[in-house]
Order: C-alpha cells, then sequence, then structure tokens
C-alpha cells in the first residue's frame, strides 16, 4: 500500500498532461473494480518483440467513484497514463474529481493514453 501512494503523488509525472488533472485516490486492492485489466506474465517480452499489445481501451473514460485496477502478472513495471503498477503487482485506485490526462502508456504500442474522468 506504501508504494501505491507513494505512485499517486508521482502520478503528475509520468509524461505530461493538461491543466485539469483527474483525482485519484488508493483503495483496497479488494474493492469492486468498475475497470479491471490484466497484464499476463511475458508481455515486456511480447512488446519487445514488436507485438502491439493493447490492453487498456485509449482513451479511457471514467466517471468520479469508478475504480479501477490494473493487475500486473509481468517481471516489468509499466507506466499507463496517469498510474504505474510495478512488477509482480496490482494498482486500486478510485477516481475522486474530474478532469483529463494525458501520458505514455508503455501498453500501447508508441502511444499515450488519455485518461478522462467526468463528474459522476
Amino acid at each position: 500500500m506504501a508504494l501505491a501512494l507513494a505512485l499517486v503523488a508521482g502520478a503528475g509525472a509520468c509524461g505530461g498532461g493538461s491543466a485539469a488533472q483527474p483525482g485519484i485516490a488508493v483503495v483496497s486492492d479488494d474493492s469492486p473494480a468498475d475497470f479491471d485489466y490484466l497484464v499476463p506474465k511475458g508481455t515486456g517480452e511480447l512488446i519487445q518483440r514488436g507485438n502491439d499489445i493493447k490492453i487498456i481501451p485509449n482513451p479511457l473514460i471514467m466517471r468520479v467513484g469508478d475504480v479501477i485496477r490494473i493487475r500486473n502478472q509481468d517481471s516489468v513495471g509499466y507506466n499507463v497514463g496517469p498510474f504505474y503498477v510495478g512488477p509482480n503487482s496490482t494498482m486500486t485506485q478510485i477516481a475522486t474529481s474530474p478532469g483529463s490526462f494525458k501520458g505514455m502508456c508503455l501498453l500501447h504500442t508508441g502511444e499515450e493514453l488519455v485518461v478522462t474522468i467526468q463528474k459522476a
């Protein structure tokens, strides 16, 4: 949990963004998730071989109160827009305020991910 808290604090540094960045906060990994994504073991090797990996939809549209969980079973950590999920770990966060963020997504070959959080 401490790792996830540190990652939220540094979320604004993950590749730039707009003036109205969405609010996100850590919640328990066993919280029900509205958006639940799995990064399978070996994904990093597939990316290195040039495979086009699309795990997270782009753009990602959420509402305040939605919970996103990214479970990373790979041995590589990934920046996913405003989120970071370490190797062999889980990141679970709740959207707390509206806004949008555009940041590098290592799970989309050469792409940025746009995350928009709308009012509930």
